[in-house]
């Protein structure tokens, strides 16, 4: 069953693709149609936006269900 996240950004969601299925940034950017400058951005941003969700959430996340 895949997790439905609610009030995750569409960067935070990117971000995730990019880690769980992308070896590559280039795979990534490729993947997307964007270039390697903006994949980078996108996962930089991603990553931050991610990991507020994640404080901000952390009561309400169970790890491992």
């Amino acid at each position: 069953m895949k997790r439905q996240y609610t009030d995750i950004t569409k960067n935070a969601e990117l971000y995730l693709d990019y880690w769980t299925n992308f070896i590559t940034v280039s795979a990534f950017a490729d993947y997307y149609g964007f270039d390697i400058k903006k994949a980078n951005e996108i996962i930089r941003i991603g990553k931050i936006e991610y990991n507020l969700y994640v404080e901000k959430n952390k009561k309400n996340l169970i790890i491992g269900v």
